[in-house]
């Protein structure tokens, strides 16, 4: 979307919108680092924050948020890009790691606690 063609009204859907996906992703979703690759059939599958999806699922919601123009702090800009650079730059054939999920649900936070 253009920032230009988005009227107040629709930034503050959009922001409640996002808003509850992102306490959705960061309550909802689980930490656990199974310890190998996911089968299709586990129960779970969507549930998990190491996948790749996931993270590309964060990813997309906050170029979104920035093109739209509703982050607007400073800090907030910068390390939701850093976490996008991050995100592009993983090598995502090789399982997640601890460090994966902390940096994830540490954008999670911030942007919960920027849009509330």
């Amino acid at each position: 979307m253009n920032p230009e063609k988005i009227i107040p009204e629709q930034k503050g859907d959009i922001k409640q919108e996002y808003l509850n996906d992102f306490v959705d992703f960061r309550q909802n979703y689980l930490d656990d680092l199974p310890p190998q690759t996911i089968e299709q059939d586990d129960p779970n599958l969507s549930k998990y924050k190491c996948r790749g999806n996931f993270f590309f699922g964060v990813c997309g919601r906050i170029s979104n948020l920035i093109n739209e123009g509703i982050i607007t702090h400073p800090n907030t800009l910068a390390k939701a890009r850093d976490f996008i650079e991050y995100a592009k730059h993983r090598d995502w054939k090789k399982m997640s790691t601890q460090v994966d999920i902390d940096k994830v649900n540490e954008i999670l936070d911030i942007l919960i606690q920027e849009l509330s």
